[in-house]
């Protein structure tokens, strides 16, 4: 991670060594903004085309932001927020927010992209920094047995969830 910036350098909090890549990246709300909606339109998709049998049936989800997102990205706080709402259905007919936790971190750990939806789904996580990292919490009680019939997961008593 660079942590200076001496014009006509910069010094890097690390050993670089000949071959190894260096990424640099802007901080920009637009982008940001454009990101997360396409990324929370991904899962929905994803979701919508794998239906409740294989997705389960959302109720709340998770979310870890970067410190320097929120108010001193967006210029507001809840933007990220009412993003990740979207997951598990956004704000209802009566004005309720969905049910959504979380807090803030420096270094948030998760896939790249969608990951996916279902039991046993699922990508490698990374450590990323000035990003989102949301997870959806469903229910997989209308199971019943079906759970792990694709070899994924392999739950053998769904009932013990409720």
């Amino acid at each position: 991670q660079i942590f200076g910036f001496r014009v006509p350098g910069f010094m890097i909090g690390g050993e670089v060594r000949k071959g190894d890549i260096l990424r640099f990246h802007v901080r920009d709300k637009g982008a940001a903004l454009d990101d997360i909606r396409t990324m929370i339109g991904k899962a929905k998709t994803e979701r919508s085309f794998a239906g409740s049998q294989k997705a389960g049936v959302p109720l709340a989800a998770m979310q870890v932001s970067c410190v320097a997102r929120g108010r001193p990205l967006f210029g507001s706080s809840g933007v990220d927020l009412a993003n990740v709402g979207e997951l598990v259905g956004g704000e209802d007919d009566d004005g309720e927010q969905p049910a959504v936790g979380g807090f803030f971190a420096n270094g948030e750990i998760g896939p790249v992209g969608v990951a996916g939806v279902g039991l046993g789904s699922g990508k490698q996580t990374h450590i990323h920094a000035f990003t989102t990292i949301a997870a959806t919490i469903c229910n997989f009680s209308s199971l019943e047995g079906a759970v792990g019939s694709e070899g994924e997961g392999d739950v053998e008593d769904i009932s013990a969830w409720g």
